[in-house]
């Protein structure tokens, strides 16, 4: 006789007890409802149309997990590990929300994040890494920690595809981004004084109204990039080799010596 699914008060109880579970469907899991301070591990686990909430999910691991048409409401995931977990379905061609959620120092690695939205989050020290990323948005989301009378801004992609995302009129400040595809990212009106943009492609970005003052683009590819566009770019700094392609979007044509 094959053995039933455990409902989703067992699988409370198990995750409870084993801090947390493998190979398990948790769609319909409460996790409002886990009562435990431990950090919790879930491996090749799959959630369809969930909301997700609570305060349980603090410093957890996920690995090798699927979440499809799910939502991130209210969620404290401070110090959470997500790896090689997929929050897109191809099937209705959606990502996964994140909405008023705690990301303070949650680690993202080679995810697929296509069209994911964080909006309202609290994310100082979010990390990227290796994550497809085509399409998501960052929708008034805060990557700042106040320190004192400091802010203190932080957030780091790295080696990501941000083809086509949104960080429209974000406070990007000191943030960094290396080796990641920016073509046709969104940045209008986004703050990204003395942000990192190192080895990018930085390919007709949307930059109408943003502030480069001070930042980095050392090694990005840059065609396309208007200054006129930009509302402040003083002490930017971008390759030599590149320079033809700003000088372009002046009106300035580059000849051989």
């Amino acid at each position: 006789m094959p053995q039933s699914s455990p409902t989703a008060a067992q699988l409370l109880s198990r995750i409870t007890a084993d801090h947390g579970c493998s190979g398990q469907d948790l769609s319909a899991v409460d996790f409002d409802q886990l009562d435990t301070d431990e950090p919790l591990q879930f491996t090749d686990c799959t959630l369809t149309r969930a909301r997700i909430s609570g305060t349980a999910l603090r410093e957890s691991i996920w690995i090798n997990c699927t979440f499809r048409d799910c939502v991130f409401s209210g969620t404290a995931l401070q110090e959470a590990q997500f790896t090689r977990c997929g929050f897109y379905n191809p099937a209705s061609v959606t990502g996964a929300m994140f909405q008023h959620c705690s990301l303070s120092s949650t680690r993202f690695t080679g995810c697929d994040l296509t069209l994911a939205t964080f909006k309202s989050c609290d994310a100082h020290d979010i990390a990227f890494k290796d994550c497809q990323m085509r399409g998501t948005g960052f929708e008034a989301t805060d990557f700042s920690q106040s320190l004192g009378r400091k802010r203190l801004n932080a957030a780091h992609f790295d080696e990501c595809r941000l083809i086509d995302a949104r960080f429209d009129r974000l406070d990007l400040s000191s943030c960094e981004f290396s080796g990641c595809d920016m073509t046709g990212i969104a940045l209008t009106a986004a703050r990204l004084v003395k942000a990192r943009i190192k080895r990018c492609t930085l390919v007709v970005p949307e930059i109408g109204g943003a502030d480069f003052s001070g930042a980095d683009l050392s090694g990005s590819s840059l065609d396309g990039f208007h200054l006129p566009d930009l509302r402040a770019y003083s002490e930017m700094q971008v390759s030599a080799g590149q320079q033809h392609h700003l000088l372009r979007g002046l009106g300035v044509k580059v000849v051989p010596d």
